[in-house]
């Protein structure tokens, strides 16, 4: 759906993951989910879409490319370019799906309110500890320079919070 859809691509943006093209993204279903449809081709009744390969995430602006997993990179990237507008912020690169204007108009960094609270939903289920094993698995206090899964982590939420609340005081100045 169009929600899941903005969902995605803001998470995308969120997570800095500039080389977006379609080969790194994918559509999976569970066993239990399929079934054999009208046809009597198999359906799946519960798609997920996923990003699969996110090699070039947590970073920022490089000269040639966008850097991979750079703390104090990822630290300086923006969430929003408009806010008011919810036009989130990404570093595009030649690879990337995201740039431009969908069919519809649409800038495709623009996400919709529901997609806002959704990615929100999804990444507040993410424990501090939980983000703490995902940094250490991938092995991010070994990059230069190096950081603490812990501060990884303490950053990773941090962002989270910047998704919640620059737009929360956007709406206040507003006045909702």
């Amino acid at each position: 759906d169009q929600v899941g859809a903005e969902a995605l691509a803001g998470m995308a943006q969120f997570l800095s993951n500039s080389d977006n093209k379609a080969p790194n993204q994918a559509i999976a279903c569970q066993k239990n989910d399929v079934a054999a449809g009208a046809s009597g081709k198999a359906v799946c009744n519960n798609p997920v879409v996923l990003l699969q390969d996110m090699g070039i995430s947590f970073g920022g602006r490089g000269i040639y490319h966008n850097s991979r997993m750079n703390f104090e990179k990822w630290a300086k990237e923006k969430i929003w370019d408009d806010p008011r507008a919810c036009i989130m912020h990404l570093n595009s690169t030649h690879t990337s799906s995201l740039t431009g204007i969908d069919p519809a108009g649409r800038d495709l960094h623009q996400i919709g309110e529901k997609a806002r609270q959704m990615m929100i939903s999804r990444l507040s289920q993410l424990s501090r500890a939980q983000l703490i094993d995902i940094f250490t698995a991938a092995r991010a206090p070994l990059r230069e320079p190096c950081h603490s899964a812990e501060e990884w982590a303490d950053l990773f939420l941090s962002k989270v919070e910047k998704l919640r609340k620059r737009y929360n005081s956007i709406r206040k100045s507003w006045g909702q």
